[in-house]
């Protein structure tokens, strides 16, 4: 009887204590995966305004770099003066220097008619018509300087445009682009992970520099992107991070866009030793607790063992039984005196009649 009412408490036991640490564990999960998320979603949005803020700088840069140009008397009178020769020896050092401080990837002098004077980035290219650029075609109507990244003849580049005049002669533009391939390069190569930068400027996405891709974006990204959002997401198997940057034009229109790829192999690893070493704390807690309560149980239980034999005598009709004190000072302990108290008192009426009993016959 005794093992039987151990073993029920100590099951009923288990299972509820099982119960609470089963519903501790998956509020422990799913607190862990919310931290994970939490931490993805800051290095992501890290990276996000990271290359943002390296975009930006490019943009006060190439300003800077064209204002040095408008100041200088030497450059603007050859411009004026429609001298090719003499702007590209004033120029040509300065290219040189620029292209390997700021990696400067074009240098260009503008026509009235939007046509190129001279491009100090390819200096035996000139005379084209640029009125397909739409931020360039807008500096010379306004005749109001304008800051935008633009794909030109030398392709991408965050470029500064501002008119130009002799006096009150108009002449035309110039600009100073910074690259933008190696702007996002030197933003981005430092960081743990793949990137990529993509242009638009065609029906399809068109790599421009960086590393190739594993997962193809699917017709809701690239809606996304063109409505100018930067986003992030899981790849399908949960293995990579997605991180996307659209890059506007002035128009604000998407022209560029970075891709990012972002290994969570580490962070799985991590996620799957911690969701191991709280299951195995648990359960080791588990068993020292049930064992704990076995052995007090049975220890509480083993003290009515003298209740059990001093019944069991009794019942057989033998009141010469003396129940055994324990020194337990619990209801157990109480329960066995007031037992062996019984007893006696039984056993005091019974002597009492047998002498009764024996007088009378006498």
């Amino acid at each position: 009887m005794k093992n039987r009412l151990v073993t029920k408490i100590v099951l009923y036991l288990v299972l509820f204590i099982t119960c609470v640490f089963v519903a501790f564990y998956l509020t422990n999960i799913s607190v862990q995966k919310k931290l994970i998320e939490e931490f993805e979603h800051q290095y992501a949005n890290s990276i996000l305004q990271q290359t943002e803020m390296a975009l930006e700088f490019s943009y006060q840069q190439s300003e800077a770099l064209v204002h040095a140009l408008k100041h200088n008397p030497d450059i603007i009178k050859a411009f004026a003066d429609g001298d090719r020769e003499l702007l590209g020896t004033l120029l040509a050092p300065l290219y040189a220097d620029w292209e390997k401080e700021y990696n400067v990837a074009q240098l260009q002098f503008i026509t009235p008619e939007i046509n190129s004077f001279y491009r100090a980035h390819q200096p035996d290219n000139y005379g084209d018509n640029l009125s397909f650029r739409p931020g360039l075609s807008q500096v010379i109507e306004t005749q109001q300087p304008l800051t935008s990244i633009e794909s030109g003849v030398a392709g991408y580049g965050l470029r500064c445009i501002i008119p130009l005049w002799e006096q009150d002669r108009f002449l035309g533009a110039c600009e100073v682009g910074i690259s933008l391939n190696k702007v996002v390069e030197q933003a981005l190569k430092d960081q743990p992970g793949s990137y990529s930068l993509y242009g638009l400027s065609n029906s399809e996405p068109e790599k421009l520099w960086g590393h190739d891709m594993n997962v193809t974006l699917d017709p809701p990204d690239i809606e996304k992107l063109h409505q100018g959002q930067a986003f992030f997401r899981n790849s399908p198997d949960n293995k990579l991070t997605m991180i996307m940057l659209p890059i506007k034009s002035s128009g604000n229109e998407v022209i560029a866009y970075v891709q990012g790829e972002l290994s969570r192999d580490s962070i799985l690893r991590a996620e799957k030793t911690a969701q191991t070493r709280t299951l195995i704390t648990m359960l080791l807690a588990l068993f020292l607790l049930c064992g704990l309560v076995y052995v007090l149980l049975y220890r509480a239980l083993q003290s009515l063992k003298p209740l059990q034999e001093a019944m069991k005598t009794v019942s057989s009709g033998d009141l010469t039984k003396e129940v055994s004190f324990t020194s337990r000072q619990d209801e157990i302990g109480q329960v066995t005196a007031d037992l062996d108290q019984l007893l006696r008192k039984v056993k005091t009426v019974f002597q009492s009649l047998f002498t009764t009993t024996s007088n009378l016959n006498s």
